[in-house]
């Protein structure tokens, strides 16, 4: 590469990195997103970690209670060196966005449009301004983390026969697959992608042999820890083998692709003649494929704005630009067809990009837009973390608390934490329970079993209310079918005094244990 061509190549990538960041920066200070509660249980895990109460939620408790291992450690580490927790955790977020930035404007000046940086730019800043990308940049999760280095990932198989890109190819799906496990499902494509673009046994054996050897030496570690195959999430939310949990998860991807017609039909275009179709494309083709069925499998997801779809977007991003660039090559004159091809980008992939944020809730009374949801969550988890705080000031240190949302009440609170759930328990979490018709993550609960471990509070409803909430009328105020069931059950009334607690010009409504003082 002639060093002119190597300035405007990084150029055109620093330029669509800094503009997708201020935008995307500006765009969720705009409508004030922010963390949600999940990704404050992985920034608990990482808080015990660098303070030295090891790799627990719970000090004492030995459970992986996260998936995201890569992204735990890298706020260990942060904290560790004096960073700020949530500051730490939300950096993550959009340093992964710009990373996805930068390697999809790189990927589209050499497989799209090459030898015209300004154009790949304007691609790259179209396609990451999606809300879809921004609200989960924000959010404190993974998810863009994961997209990124299994976007960088197929980015390096690409790449010209060469050894060295086999290693890089393999050390980015190891790091996707220690931030999201799904990622070990799609390695055998990779794989075969490896082999049939060299030809080359060596080179898939290298590819193969790195992969193994690295993340068999994590995953050997992680087992001999914690104990289990799999993270506890996995046997908390998941039912292998269950229809229901599948239709579900069917129903989840069709709301996505109802969500996107065009970009969808835009991208189904790019497949035409298999004859004529550039490796690229076959490898985005089967991997769309891949994390759709995964995400079938699995069921689902509960969050808003599609979170296990994130991985999928940039490569039906990209095979909707190849259709685009297609059809402005028809077109003779240069400048013309470059002036149609940004006006077709900006149609097919912003315009499906705001719809997105439209798409109706179906499950949920009343009905609210994707987006409209996220932004309730973001505001829970905000009043979940005020109702943490003043737990953690009021309440005796070393007590326990039963709390449905264990994420901010369980960092700001640094209380032990009983999870109803099974999140971080693998006694609930391990149960034998049909899912697929409940609420999804939220299906399996042993209320006797949470009871017989005697927490000292037992928190049903879990934001602060302005009036003092009647125990007559709790169940009609809090949600999950576990709380419903830890309100019935006969050892609560027994054991268990309610009272509601003024906390500032609010009410805490919570259930204290009767040996223990009231806290009026």
């Amino acid at each position: 590469m002639k060093a002119t061509s190597r300035l405007g190549y990084w150029g055109a990538v620093v330029l669509a990195v800094v503009v997708t960041l201020v935008l995307g920066v500006s765009f969720a200070r705009h409508f004030e997103l922010a963390p949600v509660d999940d990704a404050f249980i992985s920034l608990r895990y990482a808080t015990n970690w660098a303070r030295g109460a090891g790799l627990t939620f719970n000090p004492g408790e030995i459970v992986e209670g996260y998936t995201n291992f890569l992204e735990v450690l890298i706020l260990a580490v942060a904290i560790r060196l004096g960073g700020e927790p949530v500051g730490a955790m939300t950096a993550i977020g959009w340093i992964s966005l710009g990373l996805l930035t930068g390697v999809f404007t790189a990927f589209a000046l050499r497989h799209l449009v090459p030898g015209r940086p300004l154009v790949a730019a304007a691609m790259g800043v179209v396609a990451m301004l999606n809300p879809v990308f921004l609200t989960w940049a924000s959010s404190g999760m993974e998810s863009l983390l994961y997209t990124a280095l299994l976007f960088a990932a197929a980015g390096a198989v690409l790449e010209e026969d060469s050894e060295r890109w086999a290693v890089v190819a393999a050390t980015l799906l190891v790091l996707a697959a220690m931030t999201r496990p799904e990622a070990l499902a799609l390695v055998p494509i990779f794989a075969a992608v490896e082999y049939l673009r060299s030809r080359s046994w060596r080179r898939a054996g290298i590819f193969s042999a790195v992969f193994l050897g690295a993340y068999g030496s994590y995953f050997v570690a992680r087992w001999i820890h914690f104990g289990a195959l799999l993270p506890n999430t996995f046997y908390a939310k998941l039912d292998y083998g269950n229809i229901e949990l599948w239709r579900r998860g069917a129903v989840y991807v069709g709301d996505f692709f109802i969500a996107v017609p065009l970009l969808a039909i835009v991208a189904l275009l790019a497949l035409g003649p298999i004859r004529r179709w550039p490796r690229w494309l076959t490898l985005f083709a089967v991997l769309v494929v891949g994390q759709v069925l995964i995400v079938v499998y699995e069921g689902g997801d509960h969050f808003a704005m599609f979170r296990f779809m994130v991985p999928v977007l940039p490569f039906l991003t990209a095979m909707a630009l190849y259709t685009c660039v297609r059809v402005s090559k028809r077109i003779e004159r240069r400048d013309l067809s470059t002036a149609v091809l940004l006006a077709m980008c900006l149609v097919v992939i912003g315009v499906p990009g705001l719809r997105v944020g439209r798409q109706l809730r179906r499950d949920k009374e009343p009905l609210r837009s994707q987006f409209e949801w996220h932004q309730f969550e973001v505001r829970l988890a905000h009043e979940w973390s005020l109702v943490g705080r003043w737990m953690g000031r009021h309440l005796p240190a070393g007590s326990s608390v039963v709390a449905l949302p264990i994420g901010a009440i369980g960092f700001y609170s640094d209380m032990k934490v009983l999870d109803p759930v099974g999140i971080v328990d693998p006694v609930i979490a391990h149960q034998d329970r049909e899912l697929g018709r409940g609420y999804t993550g939220h299906e399996k609960f042993d209320i006797d079993y949470l009871l017989s471990r005697s927490p000292d509070y037992i928190l049903l409803l879990d934001v602060a209310t302005s009036q003092p909430v009647p125990l007559e009328a709790l169940a009609h105020e809090m949600w999950g079918d576990a709380n419903q069931a830890l309100l019935r059950h006969p050892q609560l009334a027994r054991d268990y005094r309610y009272e509601n607690v003024p906390m500032g010009p609010l009410y805490l409504n919570l259930h204290v244990r009767r040996d223990l003082p009231t806290l009026r």
